[in-house]
């Protein structure tokens, strides 16, 4: 949802001399020129479609980002072909983005300066038609551009993410062209989520496809069903540029064993019955970021067993995966513009030499998840309430204003914020403690207190900063930070059991895809 934040020191101009205004543009231009021409030597870096983009406004410009270097992509293209729409039409630039991202100096520190202006976005929030996208409508009737990522987060598996609901509404109301300028699918397997590093060569353009309207005229009213039936049209069109020159099966790839296609449906069968609990030296003192794949596939696709894969990177030639609980081993390997591929090197007499992309053994470590009940002391469940998931040290914060800040410690968190403005992303922690998921809520136990979340209040589900789960507790934002943990692998429990209340009642919830 677009927030009007009372942050005066980021809506006034800044007073700089001409030193200062030239280091100050310096810093803000200078990342993304040098990622650009660091690209074109690497990925081969190109943009293809270039005739398609308007000289002139109203328009819609839509970015994405798979990674790290598509986002620095589309921050190179906000500032290369905004910058010569601005010659000829100086009308206003209102660009949206993650709120989160203001925990960054670097956006922080942007002022509204002139016909350029920033507005943040919660967290899985930009579908909320909130007062901000009334400013973006106002901007778009008076001849000027709005640039926005609709997807609103990084995909995890390459596949794309659904648009939210802010761009559909913003082009029905108005009527105005959307120009989809998309890093192209080679952006994902470059870098993806879980992996730690960077290829350091691959393929990687900016497609910039035709504009398209959404309605013929603007529309006065815009209906749920009218925004869903957009969103199909946008995530048609969109997955046309992206995928160029190709589509999302090419992309994908074949499904084989031993080279020659599967036709039947996968039965997946483990080595031998998965054996717990297991040595754990394999990840011993070993950051999550380092466990690679195993942030993705944190379930084992043969077994099923949580927490079981080890993913060893080799320099030269593939890398290596196995599951500690089933003995399943698989090679994985890039190709480069589609998705990885694994294949069961050592496994079930039946399964060996199965190779299958990589998204289709996501959806096989995803397939018949079950919430299982665990032992855990120190807590006071209620009649029927069963423990699923917990973690330690997991450093708790709320987002001022609160009333957690004025010494409410525990029973239900608050469900609102304190009247009263606020600044872009001012979280602040409550200390460190205990994260539990439970049937009927999340807890968590801290120094002071023991702080409830009920599952039927959530209204949105995130992750943020690759360890950080981010919730809407009613409006109210909170998240949890969670060191040591396979963020996804939270995600799927929280947002398992907040899906299954929010379908009780009907009410909205936001969640990033799992």
């Amino acid at each position: 949802m677009a927030t009007e934040v009372a942050a005066d020191d980021q809506a006034q101009e800044k007073t700089r001399g001409p030193v200062g205004e030239w280091l100050y543009n310096l810093k803000m231009r200078a990342p993304w020129f040098v990622a650009a021409a660091l690209f074109r030597v690497m990925y081969r870096f190109k943009v293809v479609g270039e005739e398609n983009f308007p000289s002139t406004g109203p328009f819609i410009l839509c970015l994405n980002e798979y990674s790290l270097p598509a986002l620095l992509v589309s921050g190179w293209i906000a500032i290369v072909m905004l910058e010569r729409v601005m010659e000829t039409t100086p009308e206003s630039i209102q660009s949206y983005m993650m709120e989160e991202l203001w925990s960054f100096s670097f956006f922080s520190d942007i002022p509204t300066q002139g016909a350029s202006e920033l507005k943040p976005l919660m967290p899985q929030g930009a579908g909320r038609l909130a007062l901000g996208l009334l400013d973006g409508v106002k901007v778009l009737r008076e001849g000027g551009m709005i640039n926005i990522n609709p997807e609103g987060d990084v995909t995890w598996d390459g596949r794309p993410l659904r648009p939210g609901k802010a761009l559909a509404w913003l082009a029905l109301h108005t009527g105005v062209p959307i120009v989809p300028a998309l890093a192209s699918i080679g952006a994902y397997d470059i870098w993806p989520r879980w992996r730690p590093m960077p290829h350091l060569g691959g393929l990687m353009q900016l497609n910039i496809g035709k504009p398209f309207t959404l309605v013929d005229e603007p529309m006065a009213a815009v209906e749920p069903e009218d925004i869903a039936a957009a969103n199909e049209l946008i995530f048609k069109k969109f997955n046309e540029v992206r995928f160029l020159p190709g589509s999302q099966e090419d992309w994908a790839g074949p499904l084989t064993r031993n080279g020659t296609p599967v036709k039947d449906p996968l039965v997946l069968k483990p080595a031998h019955a998965p054996v717990v609990p297991w040595p754990d030296v394999d990840k011993a003192g070993e950051s999550v970021r380092k466990r690679g794949l195993a942030q993705l596939l944190w379930r084992c696709p043969m077994c099923h067993t949580e927490d079981a894969l080890v993913h060893k990177h080799h320099q030269i030639g593939r890398d290596k995966v196995r599951c500690r609980a089933c003995g399943t081993r698989w090679s994985l390997w890039r190709v480069v513009h589609h998705d990885y591929r694994m294949r069961v090197e050592e496994g079930h007499p039946d399964m060996v030499g199965l190779e299958l992309p990589l998204t289709t053994w996501y959806d096989e470590a995803r397939r018949d998840f079950e919430l299982n009940a665990i032992d855990v002391p120190g807590i006071n469940l209620r009649p029927g309430e069963e423990v699923y998931l917990t973690a330690d040290g997991v450093n708790f914060k709320a987002y001022r204003p609160s009333p957690l800040f004025d010494g409410l410690t525990s029973g239900e968190a608050p469900r609102t914020m304190t009247p009263g403005s606020r600044t872009y992303a001012a979280h602040e922690s409550l200390g460190e403690g205990r994260l539990l998921v439970t049937s009927e809520r999340l807890v968590w136990q801290g120094p002071e207190g023991e702080m409830s979340f009920e599952w039927p209040h959530f209204t949105a589900i995130n992750i943020v900063m690759m360890g950080t789960l981010y919730i809407r507790y009613g409006p109210a934002p909170y998240r949890f930070d969670l060191p040591g943990q396979i963020s996804l692998r939270w995600m799927t429990y929280t947002g398992t059991l907040a899906k299954r209340a929010a379908e009780v009642d009907g009410h909205e919830l936001q969640m990033m895809r799992f």
